[in-house]
């Protein structure tokens, strides 16, 4: 079973076929043409024990009210 992540942008939608590789780490490389951003956007997933993550790098941090973490846990929906 193949997963993927979707990431929404305002003018375009970006798909991201899963690898089924357990116990890695592996970089999502997000195109600037694409994104609509300046640059490109590296997103790091990483799956560990079955429980996938995207991870803060050095070009991607993630952050809510009051709080700050490291990882962003994956999940349905």
């Amino acid at each position: 079973m193949n997963l993927k992540i979707t990431v929404h942008f305002p003018d375009s939608i970006y798909e991201y076929f899963l690898p089924g590789i357990n116990n890695r780490a592996n970089p999502i490389d997000i195109p600037a043409d694409k994104s609509g951003l300046s640059g490109d956007v590296l997103l790091t997933l990483e799956v560990w024990n079955n429980v996938g993550e995207i991870a803060e790098n050095g070009t991607m941090g993630f952050s809510q009210i009051e709080s700050r973490g490291r990882v962003l846990p994956i999940s349905k929906g």
